[in-house]
């Protein structure tokens, strides 16, 4: 099987991160609890969700915070698989405490905070996180960036679908 060609999409994140920060400032109170297309979560559940993954990505790769496991092996995909579930969904339910407004100033901080941490990376290194869904054990970190941007833009799609934002 081909390796991908290695994409450089660094410099497209804090555009992205703008472009999200500019439509949830714009949202009603009503449209931040609307459904998506994401299972069950609604416009605030996603956004928190990208919040989550992006302090887990600073607190991890610049931070060096050992992830907790709670003592469960992670070692397949169906053990990962549960395990981010768990770390997605409990981050998401205890999110429900935190207003719009709130929300809105983590991502203008993960704003700043991720396009400085990227910069700081070897693309050409081992990645912080395998892209386990390419059929990759191990990846490079400019493919698990890439990835990182493809949810990202995936799920603010996401967010436009269920406000009727046409794009």
């Amino acid at each position: 099987m081909k390796k991908p060609d290695k994409i450089e999409v660094r410099h497209l994140f804090p555009e992205l991160y703008s472009e999200l920060i500019e439509l949830l400032q714009k949202l009603s109170g009503d449209e931040w609890n609307y459904p998506t297309s994401s299972s069950k979560w609604s416009v605030k559940d996603i956004v928190a969700h990208l919040i989550d993954t992006d302090l887990r990505r600073i607190s991890f790769q610049r931070d060096h915070l050992i992830p907790q496991t709670n003592n469960k092996q992670i070692d397949d995909f169906k053990n990962i698989v549960e395990y981010l579930n768990y770390l997605n969904n409990s981050w998401v339910d205890a999110s429900k405490r935190l207003s719009t407004g709130v929300l809105i100033d983590l991502l203008k901080y993960i704003k700043i905070e991720m396009p400085k941490l990227l910069n700081t990376l070897d693309m050409d290194s081992k990645a912080l996180f395998a892209v386990w869904w390419a059929g990759e054990d191990e990846s490079k970190c400019w493919f698990d960036i890439a990835r990182e941007y493809t949810e990202k833009w995936y799920h603010q799609q996401q967010i436009k679908e269920a406000v009727a934002v046409r794009f």
